[in-house]
């Protein structure tokens, strides 16, 4: 079916780019679903017992953003779902240095913080008196074990569903878990919806015992695996286990099983193998293709490119890649089967909006904005002219023609709005 794009060019004043801070995004609005509201607040804190930074009762899920640096993006994104049980989570070796490392090989990497078991004092502390009953650890933890799990599956479709505004390609998302960070990052590779399916998935030192009698999907991502035999958790078979899984439905997927490492090493170092497992990690991303600049994704630098939700959110698809001093925004509207406009001058009106809203939102990101309408009159004119062009073209008219190009407003050294009509 053939389509009409819609194109608005913004000349905007730039001074110098800063440097994208990382952000902390909200994975649901309100309660999320399946959670009561909650009367206690998320805790950060260094674990002596664990001797490591940790975080705890987290209620409220979120996604911290780890960019790459400006012109290194290779347009693959990685949600992080760090362990501790079920009860904290090992926020720094399992989270944000796994984020920074991957961060300097072009992958947008979101760090999450997802659904935990209420604690008091010390996490850690009440989790290392538990798991030694494991029964009595299984009844605490069992009641937030799926909520864990779903978060992971909304973490993997919400970063699908806000991929432009990133610069990463949608089919390109994965997801990657530690412990019982394992289990969520398993969880979102045995059940997801079309809209929710991981590119990729790895599963470190994980707990999967929950999954043993969940099937292998038919489309199953490719899978990469890690642990130590001697895991002082003694999960080291639900490791074997995933893979073999894998393995007999066909799937691929790749094992590292170390003699020496025990559990939760994560990111530290040892000294030991283990301490370059996410080295085997790269190598087998950039096997499957994974470090490669995407074809889909922008492949201009992330000071170069804004890809912007309010227009997404009204046109279906947009993407604004800077020039100089040059915006160039762009949006889809629709057409009927004889490739004529849906009511053009109502999307027009609605892509104003949008730019209206994008500017506004990135206003902090530039030096100086200068925004104004865009007039929609004469659509009658914009028609005729296409109608022109195919008459003169027959079916030989190129895909990437523009059919009109009309200056509607230019005021001197501020802003420039142009609206562009093609058929492809």
């Amino acid at each position: 079916m053939k389509t009409q794009i819609l194109r608005a060019l913004c000349l905007i004043l730039f001074t110098t780019t800063s440097a994208v801070a990382q952000n902390v995004v909200p994975l649901y609005e309100g309660t999320p679903p399946g959670s009561e509201p909650a009367n206690y607040p998320e805790k950060e804190y260094f674990s002596k017992l664990w001797n490591t930074e940790v975080v705890t009762n987290v209620t409220k899920p979120t996604l911290t953003v780890f960019k790459p640096a400006p012109g290194t993006a290779n347009g693959t994104a990685i949600v992080i779902a760090p362990g501790g049980g079920f009860m904290a989570l090992s926020i720094t070796s399992e989270g944000t240095d796994v984020a920074k490392y991957l961060t300097a090989k072009g992958v947008t990497a979101f760090v999450l913080k997802y659904r935990l078991a209420h604690s008091g004092e010390d996490a850690t502390q009440e989790f290392t008196n538990l798991i030694a009953d494991r029964q009595k650890f299984g009844e605490i933890v069992g009641r937030v074990i799926p909520l864990s799990i779903a978060d992971g599956q909304a973490a993997v479709i919400y970063v699908r569903q806000h991929a432009a505004e990133w610069g990463i390609a949608r089919d390109r998302v994965g997801i990657i878990g530690f412990s019982a960070g394992g289990t969520v990052a398993a969880g979102a590779a045995f059940h997801y919806t079309p809209e929710g399916k991981p590119a990729f998935v790895a599963p470190i030192y994980a707990s999967v015992g929950r999954l043993k009698d969940a099937s292998v999907p038919a489309d199953a991502p490719p899978m990469f695996i890690v642990a130590a035999t001697d895991d002082n958790l003694g999960l080291a078979p639900d490791s074997i286990a995933l893979y073999e899984k894998w393995r007999e439905a066909k799937k691929s997927v790749e094992l590292h099983m170390y003699a020496k490492g025990g559990h939760g090493f994560g990111m530290r170092q040892h000294n030991i193998p283990t301490d370059h497992w996410i080295d085997r990690f790269a190598d087998w991303l950039e096997l499957q293709g994974f470090l490669k600049p995407s074809t889909t994704a922008s492949d201009k630098s992330a000071s170069d490119a804004f890809h912007l939700g309010p227009w997404e959110q009204i046109i279906g698809y947009s993407q604004a890649v800077r020039k100089g001093q040059m915006l160039y925004v762009s949006g889809t509207v629709g057409a009927n089967e004889k490739g004529e406009p849906q009511d053009l001058d109502g999307q027009m009106k609605k892509a104003y909006s949008g730019i209206q809203s994008t500017l506004a939102h990135y206003g902090t990101d530039l030096s100086h904005v200068f925004a104004e309408r865009i007039y929609t009159t004469d659509i009658d004119a914009l028609i005729r002219s296409q109608e022109t062009r195919k008459q003169f073209y027959g079916n030989a008219l190129p895909a990437a023609t523009w059919v009109e190009v009309k200056r509607l407003y230019s005021p001197a050294d501020k802003i420039e709005i142009e609206v562009e009509v093609s058929l492809d």
